[in-house]
């Protein structure tokens, strides 16, 4: 009994406290609570899509994710996964942008994903954003400062 309750109490914290007044919130023996620990938020999809980019199948992948996102705009692995297939696609900077400022959104915690954002923004001139995105990033994790050491040793004109 006390391993039910726990296990209830557990769903309901990763169901969220933002619920509508008078939704009824599941059993948990009724949920299905996928990968990355969402309810069903279209983790399933995003499951698919990683195994898919994994293979380097990255249209596939980008494909898969934005259908994903369509049916639940809430979840940041989605959208830093779409930044990364659009990456290897090459596909529009902008929608990247896109992908990574909406990743951060939503967790703005994710030190690669402001690292990230920085270089996007450091490639469209945006000094100012850029240094505050790797400050953000080295915050979260200091080790992101080796990756900007080799990023400037690499491309020593970004941004001039």
């Amino acid at each position: 009994m006390a391993q039910e309750d726990s296990a209830k109490g557990r769903f309901l914290e990763l169901w969220g406290e933002g619920k509508m007044a008078g939704e009824r919130v599941p059993d948990p023996k009724e949920a299905v609570v996928p990968v990355f620990g969402r309810p069903n938020g279209g983790s399933g999809l995003i499951k698919k899509a990683v195994a898919i980019y994994k293979t380097r199948w990255y249209e596939k992948s980008v494909v898969t994710l934005k259908d994903s996102i369509s049916k639940y705009d809430k979840n940041w692995e989605a959208y830093w996964w779409l930044a990364c297939s659009l990456a290897k696609t090459d596909g529009p900077p902008d929608e990247r942008l896109s992908a990574y400022a909406k990743c951060l959104e939503i967790n703005s915690n994710h030190a690669d994903a402001n690292f990230n954002l920085g270089v996007m923004l450091l490639e469209k001139h945006d000094i100012n954003g850029a240094e505050d995105k790797f400050r953000q990033a080295i915050a979260l994790n200091p080790n992101v400062r080796f990756l900007l050491l080799s990023f400037f040793s690499r491309f020593p004109n970004a941004a001039l």
